[in-house]
């Protein structure tokens, strides 16, 4: 594909550019409460940081961490002033003081960092080389919504970073995430720039350093599905406020709201909790030995009525006490035949695949098939309020790819289940569950 004019003319120094000292939040937050507690005439801020860092891990004893501290907004930013300079006139902020009460590692504390993370701007405001100077956008908020947009509107999950880099890490205005959006999924070429862009840029180590939200594997990058969800119901509103444009091209404007907090109640800095793999035999004792008397009750259901409110909503019912935990759980078989139902009686690792006709049903015999596990049920309804025993995680499976699903070589189960990761990733998002394939793989045991 042929460059537009857009990406031709594009820069190394258009890319979004930060300070190239290390950006850890909390060493940032701990370089603050070190500085709030230097003596009065205890000497130079940069000798007394020399002499005391160790104190709250701070791994530099280079004072000017500081002002990473006030690209958080933890620290205010009077005029630029020279190497060595008065981080001592400089005051805490309310969000600093709110955090600080809050403690290190709290559920508060999370929210608030990550608010200050939402909040960071290019061009940023401890940026005295005039870099990016005609732009106004939080980088952090913008790269969700292009990839939220990406995934919604074109069913793309994950993209080059190269690409990334050129095509949203250039932008200058909140306004161009349909536009950025459109360029990745069309598979605009990068940059001839990119390289130089990649080794000047320092955001995605900070976005790697601080938050869960996004995942950079394999030379691309793509949002970490069951952090972004929480980004749904209006949890950014806090944030995407009517007047946020004024507020970004606003100096002033910008300092109050960067350093006040703003009440957003998000937390992406936890990372998900990670699905318990089986040990080996579990799977075949928790799912397959409960298949044969399911799979039969399954076959004597008369056919279902898939608008039932019961069959098209059981994913909201909740899980009765002890259901996936002490006990094998119930599987509602009219939930089974539904499944089969919708697949048209077709195989779905592969709607080619051969079987023979059910003498119960007088169709294709298939078997139906919890993608995540039901032994899984408690975990995702107490983080998820999702019901595994539900159509979204059902699919319909020949016996053959069935039996290969449980007792298949690793390449055999790989193979079948990408194809139904694939198959239900939408609908499962849908009904609330954020699954990726690289959490799938580790709920089968087969990770690299």
């Amino acid at each position: 594909m042929a460059m537009d004019e857009r990406t031709l003319a594009l820069r190394a120094e258009d890319v979004w550019l930060f300070t190239k000292q290390a950006m850890s939040f909390d060493t940032a937050f701990s370089a603050v409460r070190l500085l709030e507690e230097m003596p009065a005439g205890g000497g130079s801020v940069e000798e007394y940081f020399a002499r005391n860092h160790a104190r709250y891990g701070i791994d530099t004893g280079r004072h000017r961490v500081l002002v990473i501290s006030q690209l958080f907004g933890l620290l205010s930013k009077g005029a630029f002033y020279a190497k060595g300079g008065r981080y001592q006139n400089e005051r805490v902020t309310p969000v600093y003081q709110a955090l600080r009460a809050a403690g290190p590692g709290t559920a508060a504390y999370n929210r608030l960092k990550t608010e200050q993370l939402l909040k960071v701007r290019v061009r940023a405001i401890i940026d005295s080389a005039g870099n990016n100077l005609d732009y106004a956008i939080l980088p952090v908020l913008f790269s969700y919504q292009v990839l939220a947009r990406l995934r919604e509107e074109y069913g793309v999950d994950r993209v080059p970073i190269e690409q990334f880099y050129t095509h949203v890490m250039t932008c200058a205005r909140m306004d161009q995430a349909e536009q950025a959006a459109a360029r990745l999924a069309a598979g605009e070429p990068a940059s001839p720039a990119v390289a130089e862009m990649k080794s000047r840029s320092r955001f995605l180590t900070m976005v790697e350093d601080n938050l869960a939200l996004f995942t950079t594997d394999g030379g691309t990058i793509g949002l970490e599905e069951s952090v972004a969800a929480r980004c749904g119901d209006g949890a950014l509103a806090p944030l995407l406020r009517p007047d946020l444009t004024a507020i970004l091209t606003d100096d002033e404007s910008y300092r109050a709201f960067l350093t006040q907090p703003q009440g957003l109640q998000l937390d992406l800095v936890t990372a998900p909790d990670r699905y318990v793999a089986p040990r080996p035999g579990q799977e075949e004792e928790t799912e397959e030995e409960g298949d044969a008397p399911y799979t039969r009750r399954v076959e004597e259901q008369p056919p279902v009525d898939l608008t039932d409110p019961a069959i098209a909503g059981a994913r909201e019912r909740a899980p009765r006490p002890g259901e996936g935990l002490a006990r094998r759980p119930d599987k509602d078989p009219r939930l089974g035949r539904a499944a089969l139902q919708r697949s048209g009686y077709r195989c779905q690792c592969g709607r080619e695949h051969e079987s023979f006709v059910s003498a119960a049903t007088g169709e294709r015999y298939l078997e139906a098939h919890h993608l995540i596990p039901l032994r899984l049920q408690a975990q995702v309804w107490r983080e998820q309020g999702v019901n595994l025993d539900c159509l979204e995680n059902l699919v319909a499976l020949c016996p053959t790819c069935h039996r290969a699903v449980h007792y298949g070589s690793r390449r055999e189960k790989k193979q079948r289940l990408r194809a139904l990761y694939e198959e239900k990733k939408r609908e499962l998002r849908q009904a609330g569950v954020a699954l990726t394939w690289a959490q799938l793989k580790q709920i089968y045991g087969l990770e690299e």
